[in-house]
């Protein structure tokens, strides 16, 4: 099961997140800013996780949104 495992904000106005995954298999991270659940998710990167099944990913533009949510999928 993939998940975030954690996210840390430096306060230089990004956010980065450590996901976890099975090794080998790829991943999409989706953001959206309404955690409603007809939510519109758009994917913000996708990447295969490597052999220690950790990606780490960087959101530069964190400060351009009050609130943002992610979720981590597998990819199809």
């Amino acid at each position: 099961t993939p998940l975030i495992t954690d996210i840390v904000a430096p306060g230089d106005g990004s956010v980065t997140l450590t996901l976890g995954g099975a090794p080998g298999e790829t991943y999409i991270l989706e953001t959206t800013t309404n955690s409603i659940a007809s939510a519109i998710w758009q994917p913000a990167a996708t990447n295969t996780v490597g052999t220690n099944g950790v990606w780490q990913f960087t959101e530069t533009q964190a400060t351009k949104f009050p609130q943002r949510f992610y979720r981590l999928e597998l990819a199809p």
